[in-house]
């Protein structure tokens, strides 16, 4: 549980929270390992499954009541959380007890930073409105909507780092939020197929993002 309420927190570590628990090295393992062994890689996985669907249920359900009672001050919050994880971020990466394991914690945080970042900054020059352009189903933000989930889950996987944080950088958590909780514009209309369609789009990413940054943490 304390898994998916950190992966729902801008700002928060799963994956410093999965050392902390001790089955961080479990969880790296059977994701990795999925299409080798997959049942017992499952199986494995799925005690975690199910504690991280109702903690980040909770937490999402908690974040959108904050929103809608003080939006300043939760994004306030945030903002506090993200800065506050850096320092770990540098922790983690000089754990690294050779140069490839640090290699191996340092690329992948990168490539992450680099992409979100990029694309939060062209989001923010060109004023990209993503719950309209959700809404008005423009072609790109499908796409776009698959990466955030590769390098959102991804990101869960890298200790330190915030995939949520992300997604915020990326200008998705919200929508993604209102689509994940039945509060968007596409159910108002009726329109539920879009919303299924968005959510499992977000769903293939991340579970590309998971295979691949399981396998460069686990190098």
């Amino acid at each position: 549980i304390p898994l998916g309420v950190s992966a729902a927190v801008p700002g928060v570590s799963a994956g410093t929270i999965a050392i902390i628990e001790k089955c961080y090295d479990r969880i790296i393992g059977s994701i990795a390992d999925i299409r080798k062994n997959f049942k017992q890689s499952f199986f494995s996985l799925l005690p975690f499954l199910l504690g991280y669907a109702v903690g980040g249920l909770a937490a999402l359900l908690g974040i959108k009541w904050g929103y809608n009672a003080a939006p300043f001050a939760i994004t306030g919050l945030f903002g506090g959380f993200i800065l506050g994880s850096l320092p770990s971020v540098f922790v983690e990466l000089k754990k690294g007890e050779s140069v490839k394991e640090k290699i191996s914690l340092f690329v992948p945080l990168l490539i992450s930073f680099v992409i979100a970042s990029a694309l939060g900054v062209l989001s923010a020059l060109f004023e990209i409105d993503f719950t309209s352009s959700l809404a008005n189903h423009e072609w790109w933000i499908y796409p776009y909507v698959f990466l955030a989930g590769a390098i959102g889950a991804g990101s869960c996987l890298v200790p330190g780092v915030s995939g949520s944080m992300f997604l915020m950088v990326m200008g998705l958590y919200i929508p993604l939020l209102d689509i994940s909780l039945g509060d968007h514009a596409f159910y108002k209309t009726g329109d539920w197929l879009s919303g299924i369609i968005t959510l499992l789009l977000l769903l293939a990413g991340a579970i590309v993002g998971l295979v691949v940054a399981s396998k460069g943490m686990k190098v």
